[in-house]
């Protein structure tokens, strides 16, 4: 559930805004499009009435320019470091503020003959990590929580990540 509702001692959660204002318009009088501004513009809208009061929380809120630094990371990795096929970056990739800038997830190709994998090999569990151990990449850093994205290809993606530091410049351009 992405909101939570909080009116008096009443809490309850919600898929939707439109829901969570529903709920809260159904335990107290609240005015909905002031409620809907405040939560889209910093992610909690609070109302009171008489002596009841309320707030809707959205647990997924991102503050827009945090978002935009994270799109302006997901973009410099893009430019600085992203080749088809070899380090690609997805859209809404994963991106965390770490001690020394912008961590983004990123996903780099290994082969089949760099993982030690036969064409004539049976599949079997060890594969992906086989995929992970194999993966280098001079910027691109691994560890236990990387994964390798296992289709039916030669070979397989597989997550790392890159820390980038950005600048205003970059964030404006996002």
């Amino acid at each position: 559930m992405r909101y939570s509702i909080h009116v008096d001692h009443n809490c309850e959660s919600a898929d939707s805004l439109s829901e969570a204002i529903r709920i809260m318009g159904s335990l107290m009088y609240v005015d909905k499009a002031s409620v809907r501004s405040q939560v889209e513009e910093s992610g909690v809208g609070r109302a009171t009435y008489g002596f009841t009061s309320g707030q809707i929380i959205d647990l997924e809120w991102l503050d827009p320019a945090e978002e935009k630094a994270m799109d302006a990371a997901r973009n410099k990795v893009r430019e600085l470091y992203g080749e088809d096929g070899v380090l690609e970056v997805d859209e809404g990739a994963d991106v965390t503020i770490g001690d020394d800038g912008h961590v983004v997830e990123v996903w780099v190709w290994v082969s089949d003959s760099d993982a030690g994998i036969s064409e004539e090999e049976e599949p079997t569990d060890d594969l992906g990590d086989r995929y992970v151990a194999a993966a280098e990449h001079p910027v691109a850093e691994f560890d236990d929580d990387s994964e390798a994205s296992m289709g039916c290809d030669s070979g397989a993606y597989v997550s790392g990540w890159i820390c980038i530091g950005i600048d205003e410049e970059d964030a404006e351009a996002a």
